[in-house]
Formats: C-alpha cells, structure tokens, sequence
C-alpha cells in the first residue's frame, strides 16, 4: 500500500474504486437484469403457442388446441401430404372432455417423422 501525504488523497482514493465497483456492478446488474426479462418473454411466448398448433389432419391442415376454450389461430394454407389408407384403431368408450362433444380418432401427421399417427380429437 502507498502511503500517502495526506488523509484526503487517501479519501480520493478510495472514492475512485468505489465508484469503479460501483459502476461495474450496476453494468453486471443491468446485464442480468436484460436476460431475466429475455429468459420470461421466452417461457411466456413458448407457453402461449404450446395451447394450440397447426398440424395435417386426414389431409387438411387443422388448428388442435389442448383446451376447449382456447383460441383457434388461423392455419396457414398448406398441402399436406396424402394420408395413406388405415382402418381406424378401435377406441374405448371414453366420456369426452369439458367442452367438447365427440372424440374420434383421425390421422395426424408427425412434423418430426413425417408419418401419420392416429390421435384421438375432440371437438
């Protein structure tokens, strides 16, 4: 450590780093602080789209939402491919979901394998 001539150049001193840790930790939190906000608007936006999503269903494309009362959006106009002839899979009597009036089961096209699978939708 220095030694200094007077107590106020050592006041100085300690002044300046101050307001240098001061400013880079403001800098660091302000940081933090843009990412946390980036992180939320991600989990809300991806929890928002996650209600409803538009697939190929039996050759058309068809908004299928996780609840009765979500909102449809507006399917962008697509060709999807041919469905390819299947007898449907024999269901279970199953009571349908609040909101809806039937559940029969229709081929839906998987967006990962390309294929159509057979999923129960209500409507």
């Amino acid at each position: 450590m220095k030694h200094y001539e007077s107590e106020n150049a050592f006041e100085k001193k300690l002044r300046g780093i101050a307001k240098v840790t001061t400013k880079q930790n403001s800098e660091k939190l302000i940081v933090l602080m843009r990412v946390a906000i980036a992180l939320l608007f991600v989990s809300i936006t991806s929890e928002v789209r996650a209600n409803c999503i538009c697939r190929c269903v039996n050759g058309n494309m068809q908004a299928i939402c996780s609840s009765s009362i979500d909102i449809q959006p507006i399917c962008p106009p697509t060709i999807c491919q041919i469905v390819p002839p299947s007898i449907a899979p024999i269901q279970s009597p199953t009571i349908p979901p609040i909101g809806t009036t039937n559940c029969a089961p229709q081929q839906v096209l998987n967006p990962y394998t390309h294929v159509y699978e057979w999923k129960s939708i209500c409507q």
